[in-house]
């Protein structure tokens, strides 16, 4: 059958393996697995390093099958995106997340490079300090500056909401939130905002210690009916490390990719994570328009 479809439509011959693979073996282990209602209370014993070992074998047979057809896939575009996307699908909820932030990060840094930035700024005074097994937070918000006009009448209602990410993750979920004022203006300042939080992580013990950041998300309230999203900045606890109680930092606001291979993946775990479902339920407010979205049922939608 392989054989078949590398002669006759080499160029679907990826979509369908994978559309054959999430059919087949990764959703029904997900419904048998991850079902709260099932009857069954046995369970898969370290369930993503079983998917991960047997996907990461079904990529080696399929490389080997086709150099033996002398197939030159080595460079091939369609294979390496099999190959992220199986990986997404092997992680764990906490190690998707993870991921997720680690790209999104540098997903912003490259838009403010290349002048997407459009959103304005905010500025803010943050120190990390080692205080016994953990670590405390110091965060004190300062203002925006250059806040698009966000109502009829040319001005915003802004105030900025504080979280540290990846949220929902068992080593942050029960970090709190932190929400300023809201302020109406164009420009506006938030004085007397501190924001405390005690940090119980060892980043040493991270496989990606970049993505546990600070977000601050710039929202647009609206008396009316939904706040609008104005944009985020996220930045790394890391940078926070050697900081100096009167250093002020500036970051640009930018929007989320909501497009995102990664992000669509996310959209899927949903579907069968509690914990996942409302990362992406805040996450999908996060548009510049505010517009709602569902997650999409076909899996072939992130190709």
């Amino acid at each position: 059958f392989l054989e078949k479809q590398w002669y006759q439509r080499r160029v679907r011959v990826v979509p369908d393996f994978i559309r054959s693979l999430w059919d087949r073996i990764i959703l029904p282990l997900f419904l048998f697995h991850l079902n709260p209602k099932s009857k069954s209370t046995v369970k898969i014993p370290k369930y993503y390093h079983c998917v991960n070992v047997a996907l990461k074998r079904v990529m080696g047979l399929l490389v080997d099958h086709s150099q033996n057809l002398q197939v030159h896939i080595d460079n091939n575009t369609d294979l390496e995106h099999m190959n992220h996307i199986l990986e997404c699908l092997s992680e764990s909820p906490d190690e998707l997340l993870y991921r997720y932030f680690d790209r999104e990060i540098a997903a912003q840094e490259r838009k403010i490079e290349e002048g997407w930035a459009n959103r304005g700024t905010v500025s803010f005074t943050a120190r990390l300090v080692p205080q016994g097994a953990g670590m405390v937070l110091n965060v004190r918000v300062l203002r925006c500056d250059s806040l698009p006009k966000m109502d009829t009448i040319g001005s915003c209602d802004a105030f900025v909401k504080l979280t540290i990410h990846p949220k929902y993750t068992k080593e942050l979920e029960k970090l709190k939130s932190y929400k300023t004022k809201t302020v109406k203006n164009l420009n506006p300042e938030f004085p007397e905002h501190n924001f405390t939080q005690t940090i119980s992580l060892d980043f040493s013990s991270l496989t990606r210690p970049k993505a546990v950041c600070l977000q601050f998300a710039v929202w647009d309230e609206d008396f009316y009916g939904p706040d609008d999203f104005v944009g985020e900045a996220l930045i790394p606890l890391e940078e926070f490390l050697h900081a100096t109680p009167s250093k002020v930092f500036t970051r640009p606001l930018v929007v989320p990719d909501l497009e995102d291979g990664l992000y669509c993946v996310l959209k899927q775990r949903a579907v069968y994570n509690g914990p996942i479902k409302k990362f992406v339920e805040l996450r999908n407010k996060m548009t510049s328009t505010n517009a709602p979205r569902s997650p999409r049922k076909s899996f072939l939608n992130i190709l």
